[in-house]
């Protein structure tokens, strides 16, 4: 426990970045944050957290994950590093087609169920199937927890979810089945929760049963979706205007959760007017004043690279004193120091392949990637001018000069960052094969 509080003290009030996802497939393949090389889930996942402290896992709100694959993924990332779950569909939608559920209540229900392939509603199931769900939940996030790198489980409610006493008593029946050790946090799409009749009563509410709010960051015409107006948001003023009004509430005060959302469109690098206004935010007295743990923001704002150049942008609004310092953090648990060696060994035997003549032309490539991938530890805090987190490539010189100029053309008069139109090349990528330093790593986190 007291491994724990220190921890606690050590994040009060700081700001913990990170994605909504990690494997997601336009930023795999733009080449700009995984290098090619990286080719499993779970070495994309390694990669990830030497960049950022948590990340919010998507895939358990569509099915319950085995807890053989959280556990896979709890060892693939340091000490200290944080797992957000959203919560089961079930248990926010209501409502879900049969083959989302696990076998152990699908082959309980009724023929004329499965057989219509229709939805079936929460109502339906038995307080026994239903116990059976929330067992196989809990079981699902255990190993997370144990090995202390549980975040928070986020449920989500659709547009539709008034602020009616049934709904109320559907979330506290949540809270009462999530595992008591867990952090539960609500997120509410439709702003009814929020209007002027509603605000104080949904915030005393919260508070009583515990449970975190999340503060959401929306586009107008994503979160009430017209077809006929999905469009690229392009300019400062249309993008910022079609802000849904923020709602800086926090319900319980051991953390805060952030989501933004940017669903549509190939731009969703925030504005540096919205960049500056979170850092405000962020920065209150009267937020810092109350939070008694970490602010955790995670970007949903999926193309590209677009979710790095927005963590790195805000990153550096904050400045120091207020944004997390995970590179630090890693350094200390031995992580930096492990990679730095296997970067050396990789040197050391493309030096010795040089030496065997024809060879050489065919190693050479991978051998420059084993080096990108593993800098050393000074060189993972990025500087104003450096390109985004991850950007490596075969064909490039790997030192922080040649980087600097391209970065230079994407930075902004103010250091803001700008996206990047260029992809990697599919050639190149096809060429690089998977460095042995990075499995070695892999299996230095499963020991």
């Amino acid at each position: 426990m007291a491994g724990k509080n220190v921890l606690e003290d050590d994040r009060k009030g700081k700001v913990l970045q990170g994605t909504c996802g990690w494997s997601d497939s336009s930023i795999v393949k733009c080449g700009r944050f995984y290098p090619a090389s990286v080719k499993t889930s779970e070495d994309r996942l390694l990669h990830y957290s030497r960049f950022f402290p948590c990340v919010e896992c998507d895939s358990s709100n569509y099915a319950i994950p085995s807890p053989a694959a959280v556990e896979k993924w709890v060892k693939c990332v340091p000490a200290g590093f944080k797992f957000h779950f959203k919560a089961f569909g079930f248990f926010t939608r209501k409502s879900i087609s049969p083959s989302a559920l696990p076998h152990v209540v699908r082959d309980e229900l009724p023929e004329s169920i499965t057989r219509q392939q229709c939805s079936i509603l929460w109502e339906e199931l038995t307080q026994t199937q239903k116990q059976k769900l929330w067992d196989r939940f809990n079981s699902a996030l255990l190993p997370a927890h144990q090995r202390n790198k549980l975040g928070v489980v986020v449920f989500q409610f659709h547009l539709g979810y008034q602020p009616t006493e049934d709904n109320k008593r559907h979330i506290e029946e949540c809270r009462k089945y999530l595992d008591v050790r867990y952090l539960m946090a609500v997120e509410f799409r439709s702003r009814v929760w929020f209007s002027a009749e509603n605000l104080s009563s949904t915030l005393d509410w919260l508070t009583k049963h515990n449970l975190g709010l999340v503060v959401a960051d929306d586009l107008q015409n994503e979160l009430y979706f017209d077809k006929n107006s999905v469009g690229d948001h392009q300019g400062k003023k249309d993008s910022v205007s079609r802000v849904v009004p923020i709602v800086m509430e926090l319900g319980s005060c051991d953390f805060a959760y952030v989501r933004v959302h940017r669903r549509t469109g190939k731009h969703r690098v925030l504005e540096e007017e919205e960049i500056k206004s979170w850092g405000e935010r962020l920065r209150s007295p009267e937020l810092q004043g109350k939070i008694r743990g970490p602010i955790y923001f995670m970007w949903g704002t999926d193309h590209e690279d677009q979710p790095i150049i927005n963590s790195k942008n805000l990153t550096k609004d904050l400045g120091p004193s207020l944004a997390y310092n995970w590179k630090e953090k890693i350094s200390n648990s031995g992580m930096l120091k492990f990679c730095s060696k296997a970067a050396q060994g990789s040197q050391t035997e493309k030096t010795a392949l040089k030496k065997e003549g024809s060879d050489s032309e065919k190693v050479s490539a991978p051998a420059k990637e084993k080096e990108s991938l593993f800098p050393k530890p000074d060189d993972l805090e990025q500087g104003d001018n450096d390109p985004p987190l991850g950007q490596r490539s075969s064909s490039s010189t790997v030192n922080k000069t040649a980087f600097s100029g391209s970065a230079r053309k994407r930075t902004l008069s103010s250091g803001f960052i700008s996206p990047r139109k260029k992809q990697a090349s599919a050639s190149t990528k096809a060429k690089i094969s998977t460095p042995n330093n990075q499995r070695i790593i892999s299996d230095f986190f499963k020991k």
